[in-house]
Parts: structure tokens; C-alpha cells; sequence
């Protein structure tokens, strides 16, 4: 929350968890809350959202407030045992509150995903991340991720 050059020690809280309601609907969350302190002084850039930095004057103490979370949904075994799509709405860190600087607009996660088990030790998940505002900057184009995730259980 305080730029590049900024040494930030913080204190973090999160909570996650998931409740299953049926054999092939299950909602998760998680979420959580950062308290931050600049643990030295100077000048540190950081992203303006236009391609550009601006110098940020920072203190040694001065703290910030950062918070994230998301929601999402999956269906566990649809499509075949094992398999599982879902689609997750978060938002990333967000400096909520700060001595030195706050961020005006939320950045949000949008993704949807399908795991396809392949056996019983190979699963392969493609997904599209969609983020709106990056950088917490309604001024930044939206950015569209693929990924193509595979896994090895052994």
C-alpha cells in the first residue's frame, strides 16, 4: 500500500470456508483484512492507472488498511466423477483507508472455471479471469486472462 521501495510489515486476518448443500452444489468464500505499517521513510512510485507513476511521501509508522474477498459456486461431479466447474465474484486488495494515500475505485474478479478429471491422478482446468478496473482504477481497461491449469495428484 505503499508503493515499491517501502519496507510494510502487516498484521493479517482471513476466514475461508464452504458449505456443501447437495452432492453437486457447494457455495465458498473467503475473505479477509490487512494492517499495514511503512517501517521506513522516502519518496516510492507507484502505478497512477494511466501508464504512469506518481511519488508517494511516506513516513516510517504510517499505516494503511487493506481488504479483500470472493464468492463463488461449484458443482461438484457434474460432467463426470470428479469433475468440477464454477464460477467465482471477488475483489482483490484494496487499500481501504491509508496516512498516505486511498484507493478511490474497486478493482473485481469475475472467473469461471471446469475441472476435467482425467484419471484418478490428472485433472486439467481451463478458466477465464476477467478483472474490471485493475489497480482499483476505473480509468484501466478491463483485462481478460485464459488459463489452462494442470494437475498431478500422487
Amino acid at each position: 500500500p505503499f508503493g515499491n521501495s517501502i519496507a510494510t510489515s502487516g498484521n493479517i486476518v482471513g476466514a475461508q470456508g464452504y458449505y456443501r448443500f447437495s452432492p453437486n452444489f457447494q457455495i465458498h468464500a473467503w475473505g479477509g483484512y490487512i494492517w499495514a505499517t511503512a517501517e521506513n521513510s522516502g519518496l516510492s512510485d507507484i502505478s497512477n492507472g494511466t501508464g504512469g507513476t506518481d511519488s508517494l511521501l511516506v513516513n516510517k509508522g504510517d499505516n494503511a488498511n487493506v481488504w479483500f474477498g470472493a464468492i463463488g459456486v461449484s458443482f461438484p461431479d457434474v460432467g463426470g466423477r470428479g469433475n468440477l466447474p464454477g464460477i467465482l465474484f471477488g475483489v482483490p486488495p484494496r487499500v481501504s483507508s491509508s496516512d498516505v494515500r486511498k484507493e478511490e475505485d474497486n478493482a473485481y474478479h469475475i472467473e469461471a472455471f471446469y475441472r476435467w478429471r482425467l484419471n484418478d491422478n490428472i485433472s486439467v482446468t481451463p478458466g477465464l479471469w476477467v478483472i474490471l478496473n485493475p489497480e482499483n482504477n476505473s480509468r484501466n481497461d478491463t483485462q481478460y486472462v485464459g488459463v489452462l491449469r494442470t494437475t498431478f495428484d500422487f
